[in-house]
């Protein structure tokens, strides 16, 4: 194994994806407006804009803590189960499959955008929310 397939495990590589990328994919999903980090992130999603119906993952931490005191728990709900089934998927890969770090990597990967779209699903579902996958 070669030193960078050390730093960069398919657990590593998967976890820093999803911390870039799922704002754009939040705003994939549900048409909210939520962009990359470095061209505002959510700073143009639809919970800014009262004429609009807010996005699930946005408005999620103001419906069930109108206090705040766990806004930041809720808001990295999402993403840490998506984030936990991803990993899963790695380590079931590597158990079942042996260590190949490009398989473990794909397995990873199909999880993770799976994962996604399933929990999108969830909470497009509990929060009656109008968009899906444009």
């Amino acid at each position: 194994m070669t030193r960078l397939a050390k730093i960069f495990t398919p657990e590593r590589v998967v976890g820093i994806f999803l911390v870039i990328f799922i704002t754009p994919l939040c705003g994939w999903v549900f048409d909210c407006g939520c962009t990359h980090l470095w061209a505002g992130a959510a700073t143009h999603c639809n919970i800014h804009d009262a004429s609009k119906p807010d996005c699930p993952w946005c408005v999620i931490p103001f419906q069930f803590d109108s206090q705040g005191k766990l806004s930041f728990f809720f808001t990295l709900l999402p993403a840490a189960i998506i984030y936990f089934i991803a990993w899963v998927s790695i380590k079931l890969a590597r158990r079942y499959y042996g260590k190949n770090y490009w398989r473990e990597m794909l397995a990873g990967f199909v999880s993770l955008f799976l994962a996604f779209v399933a929990v999108a699903w969830i909470y497009k579902s509990v929060m009656d929310y109008p968009y899906f996958l444009l």
